[in-house]
């Protein structure tokens, strides 16, 4: 397993070109958040406070505060108060305690041979929203795979010259309407298939999909494929799946926490 640093904290906002509004890192501070096997960590003072919103349809939670295993990670358990409770096991990835959005806990996983990953069932329609960082860009690497037999999984890949995403095969847009995630920065990203349509957004700004067929979920992998392989430089703060799109009122109360919490402005 490749060990690598974080970045720490974000620093002072700023507009990207494409108006969707994002943080320039600090100056780089080489620093690894630690964790002892077995312990899962807590966050403290107002971050804390900031509480989950309720949602309809809420399926599984992770968020990297809590139900981490060792470090390198060997397990991520879902959050407490999930609906549904599942943990990802693997190894590779590096737990730390800061590397997160506004001071948060986060995963980074290396690209070289990092992954968590667990058996997992959704029917359609299902909603997968997380708040990630892209460290470096790869084509065809596997931000995450949702289905054990590989026919559903969002990749990176190349747009106008620069590196996108993409939700492929049995849901999403095969290529079409991708998103550009810009790296070293944290994002807000959220896809959602049913059997008429499709979507993705990043930080407020979506671009709709075509119809995904009716495959449903059967799997989670995180940075790579389910059987292993295409890893992706990427790291995940928090996690949520649902088994239906959000209303205007939860999707204003997730974007409130997510600004609250990880100080992601939304377009």
């Amino acid at each position: 397993m490749a060990r690598r640093f974080a970045l720490g904290r974000q620093g002072r906002s700023f507009a990207s070109a494409r108006g969707v509004w994002g943080k320039i890192p600090a100056p780089m501070i080489l620093r690894r958040g630690l964790i002892r096997p077995g312990f899962h960590t807590t966050d403290s003072g107002a971050v804390a406070a900031v509480a989950f919103p309720t949602v309809t349809g809420l399926q599984y939670r992770w968020r990297a505060d809590e139900g981490v295993t060792g470090d390198p990670v060997t397990a991520w358990a879902t959050v407490s108060d999930s609906p549904s409770s599942k943990t990802l096991t693997g190894t590779g990835a590096d737990f730390g305690a800061t590397d997160g959005p506004n001071g948060t806990p986060a995963i980074t996983f290396d690209g070289s041979n990092d992954q968590l990953v667990g058996t997992l069932t959704i029917a359609q329609p299902f909603h997968i929203c997380y708040v990630m960082q892209q460290v470096t860009w790869t084509a065809n690497d596997r931000i995450m795979e949702i289905r054990t037999d590989g026919n559903a999984l969002i990749r990176q890949r190349q747009s106008g010259g620069v590196g996108a995403y993409e939700i492929r095969h049995s849901f999403g847009l095969g290529g079409k309407n991708m998103v550009n995630p810009t790296d070293a920065l944290w994002h807000a990203y959220e896809c959602f298939g049913s059997g008429a349509a499709s979507y993705q957004e990043l930080d407020g700004t979506r671009v709709s999909g075509e119809n995904p067929g009716t495959d449903g979920m059967t799997a989670l992998s995180l940075a790579s494929t389910y059987a292993g392989g295409n890893y992706a430089n990427i790291a995940f703060a928090e996690i949520f799946l649902l088994d239906q799109d959000l209303d205007a009122g939860e999707r204003a109360n997730v974007e409130t926490y997510m600004n609250s919490r990880y100080d992601i402005t939304f377009a």
